[in-house]
């Protein structure tokens, strides 16, 4: 979760935690406060907002996947008379749950925007996830679609590597972790795997105009996607491929042992 304020507060922010004895550097870039990390309670946090004279954050989360009609999200989120409150955005999706691992691509070339993310290769053959702006109405919606593992693989894996191993024992190292992420999936149910998410991002002053405004639209609607039957929907048409359980776990260790 990231915090922002606005700029001209920065110096007297600073000053506040550095009298407070709280151990931080300056960072050099304008929109960002420190150099490094350090943890401090929420309450003596709030206390620096407060006595450095700000009276609004703005809050970003990423990653957080929760219904929304849990008692700690509600539907009050955001506050309509900010004069900022027409920049508030919210990711909402709809998750179809399946036994397979649900897979896709564009079925037309050419929408501006659209990106392809191929994953499980090679018995996905290209497939994977997209994230395209679809257009309906007056309102454009950033909209993802992509399969449900990509979560589980997330919750158990973390930020992988990027850099090149370059040690035989990195290597091995990493090839114990990767085998330890197979066994947990596994164990895992197909439907556990399986399935996919359809998400798009909404511009609205709070999450309950934010709800109504994606309600009365198709773009959370998966069927729209593989048969449209709205006009506007046709150049989103997307195909899918469907991968069970079994054919994943052996593709992976069909890799492992090429690699090796």
């Amino acid at each position: 979760m990231n915090i922002k304020i606005h700029p001209r507060f920065k110096q007297p922010l600073l000053n506040i935690l550095i009298a407070a004895d709280i151990i931080i550097l300056p960072s050099e870039y304008p929109e960002a406060l420190i150099r490094g990390n350090q943890v401090i309670s929420c309450s003596v946090f709030i206390r620096c907002l407060e006595k450095a004279g700000i009276d609004a954050v703005r809050v970003q989360g990423y990653g957080m996947k929760m219904f929304i009609n849990t008692p700690h999200s509600g539907q009050d989120l955001g506050n309509p008379a900010h004069p900022l409150a027409d920049l508030n955005t919210f990711d909402l999706g709809i998750n179809y749950n399946d036994g397979n691992i649900s897979l896709v691509t564009n079925r037309h070339d050419g929408i501006p925007g659209m990106r392809q993310y191929t994953i499980l290769n090679p018995v996905s053959k290209g497939f994977g996830g997209v994230q395209m702006p679809v257009h309906y109405g007056s309102h454009t919606y950033q909209v993802k679609v992509y399969p449900r593992i990509v979560h589980q693989i997330k919750a158990q894996a973390g930020n992988h590597m990027l850099n090149k191993p370059k040690s035989v024992l990195v290597c091995r190292k990493r090839r114990a972790t990767l085998l330890g992420h197979l066994e947990h999936m596994d164990k895992l149910r197909s439907s556990q795997l399986g399935g996919i998410r359809v998400e798009a991002t909404v511009t609205s002053p709070t999450l309950s105009l934010a709800v109504a405004n994606v309600s009365a639209t198709p773009v959370l609607n998966l069927d729209q996607y593989f048969h449209p039957t709205e006009e506007a929907m046709i150049p989103y048409k997307l195909r899918q491929t469907m991968v069970g359980k079994p054919q994943y776990l052996k593709n992976v260790r069909d890799l492992l042992v090429k690699a090796e």
